[in-house]
């Protein structure tokens, strides 16, 4: 009886040991960051002109080529979107991305503002990827306006 009672101990704290040790590396892979994050600055703080096309970078850049960002081994995509000053009478937001090999971009998300935003806009891009640009583009009048775009990117950790 002793030695059954001994047996339960001893498989009662490896258990408790166990659960411990599994508590402490689960709390370093979600709370302490199991993913890598990158971002990139499309945009800041940037006024558009007046324009009929979407420009891609703050050198108003309209080519094929312009504002890509290379996204293929990240898969978790977030564009942050904020325009805390709109004196134009609107200004379209595309996010567009391309597969590898495309030879075209694809329009993954737009959006055009009419008043400024108080709170950013968040969009979380789901698509597999390997390149992804935003354009922009005002209508209106050529007044001042700011809009900030951000990319956050990021791939799981590897140990």
């Amino acid at each position: 009886m002793k030695r059954l009672y001994l047996l339960y101990i001893s498989v009662i704290s490896f258990l408790i040991a166990i659960a411990i040790i599994l508590f402490f590396c689960s709390q370093y892979a979600f709370a302490g960051g199991a993913m890598y994050n990158y971002t990139h600055d499309f945009f800041t703080h940037y006024n558009p002109d007046v324009t009929s096309d979407y420009v891609y970078d703050e050198e108003d850049t309209t080519t094929d080529l312009a504002g890509a960002y290379g996204c293929g081994s990240m898969p978790y995509k977030t564009i942050q979107i904020s325009i805390p000053v709109l004196q134009s009478t609107s200004i379209s937001v595309r996010i567009e991305g391309q597969i590898e090999d495309a030879n075209t971009w694809a329009d993954i998300y737009t959006k055009s503002y009419t008043s400024a935003t108080s709170i950013d806009d968040s969009v979380m891009v789901t698509e597999h990827l390997h390149n992804i640009r935003v354009g922009l583009k005002a209508t209106g009048e050529a007044t001042t306006d700011s809009v900030t775009v951000r990319g956050h990117f990021g791939v799981l950790k590897t140990r």
